[in-house]
């Protein structure tokens, strides 16, 4: 049975008592061949929830071989748990798990300029974009794409259906469609929940980060009053050395989308600041208004940089960890901006292609360009991706 769900890379988990996955949220396979019974948790990933068509072949941990199997779906794992196991299966059952994690490239730690030049200046540059040497100790994997809606509704069922006790996290929209105001997919748009995330609040990103770190049983990096960061606002505390997943602080993300380079764009300079003529490099790597004036795109479509990202320069902007603030003249390690703010704006950054009005200028996707905004709020050419330290 054919699964319109597109394919992603994943991480697969196993276990032969699929009770301790329960409750579980939609997207479940059951796989059956002759004589041979187990199951298959399909939840959404980064890039959806990966392809199965015809048969496929699966192999059994002991050793024994593989059989061809066809697929049922199901949207209840207890349904399940009463069948008995067919008379050649090598365990009792055998369940499988995909988690909801998009695919990441490791970051290491390293020195770079962070900015943009001013001698000769870069066309459309911002005066808080003061060139300054940045050092960052810590290692960390980044994901390779914005978070889709998909992943974000995986999360947020699971995190329900166990009773987590994750609140006030916003349900977000499909990417956006400028012509109609309306997510993606319902104005004749393609219904796959491929698009970037948007209307997620820089709080509700935090919450939810926290939420995916527990249900990967990894140590979640946002606390408020001491305890594990789940529901209302608030200014949460943070613990970069935990191994659970978090936002890029402003540096880390620079860092990453230059991925070494030290043009505007990744691909190379910028031409053009505006929105016609169309600037040729960042063309190659990003969606904004130059190219695309009416919606947002599914992930990973255009070029990415050389550790593997997609759509830093277009698509969406991107929330960060920091307050915003000018940046330090000297040489910083580690910087991760003021710990509290009168101004109260946090960064996003990376470019965009339109807030429904106004479409996004070139010059507002470079790698040093810096956006920002309230916490509270959630915008629909805005989204996210995590990143997760890399912990000795």
């Amino acid at each position: 049975m054919a699964q319109p769900w597109p394919n992603v890379d994943a991480a697969v988990q196993m276990s032969t008592d699929g009770t301790t996955w329960l409750p579980v949220s939609p997207g479940l396979v059951e796989v059956s061949a002759t004589n041979v019974q187990f199951r298959t948790v399909l939840t959404p990933t980064g890039g959806g929830v990966p392809l199965i068509s015809d048969t496929i072949s699966e192999s059994f941990p002991t050793g024994s071989g593989s059989v061809e199997v066809s697929l049922d779906r199901s949207n209840d794992l207890a349904a399940w748990a009463g069948i008995a196991p067919g008379t050649e299966a090598v365990d009792p059952k055998i369940f499988l798990r995909v988690e909801t994690t998009g695919a990441m490239s490791l970051v290491s730690s390293g020195l770079f300029t962070m900015g943009s030049p001013t001698d000769p200046a870069e066309p459309g540059r911002d005066s808080d974009e003061i060139p300054h040497e940045v050092t960052l100790t810590r290692s960390f994997y980044i994901q390779q794409t914005e978070v889709t809606k998909a992943q974000w509704d995986a999360v947020r069922a699971q995190g329900a259906a166990l009773g987590l006790g994750y609140t006030d996290i916003s349900v977000g929209q499909n990417g956006f469609d400028g012509t109609s105001g309306l997510p993606v997919g319902q104005n004749g748009f393609s219904e796959e929940f491929m698009h970037p995330v948007t209307l997620v609040s820089w709080n509700d990103v935090v919450k939810w980060l926290n939420l995916l770190s527990e249900l990967h049983g990894l140590d979640p990096c946002y606390t408020l009053g001491g305890e594990t960061h789940r529901t209302g606002g608030g200014i949460p505390q943070y613990e970069f050395d935990n191994n659970g997943y978090r936002l890029p602080t402003e540096a880390e993300w620079e860092y990453a989308c230059r991925a070494g380079t030290t043009t505007a764009f990744y691909s190379g300079p910028i031409t053009h600041t505006g929105t016609s003529p169309l600037d040729p490099n960042l063309d190659l790597i990003g969606w904004y208004g130059g190219n695309e004036n009416t919606s947002t795109h599914p992930i990973g479509e255009k070029q990415p940089n050389a550790w593997g990202l997609y759509d830093t320069s277009g698509n969406v902007l991107e929330w960060c960890w920091d307050f915003y603030d000018s940046y330090d003249t000297g040489p910083v390690t580690d910087p991760v901006g003021p710990v509290t703010s009168g101004f109260g704006q946090r960064l996003l950054r990376g470019g965009a292609i339109t807030n429904g009005i106004l479409l996004f200028n070139a010059f507002e996707c470079r790698s040093a360009y810096r956006n920002f905004s309230a916490p509270e709020f959630g915008f629909n050419y805005a989204g996210f991706r995590p990143v997760r330290t890399v912990v000795p």
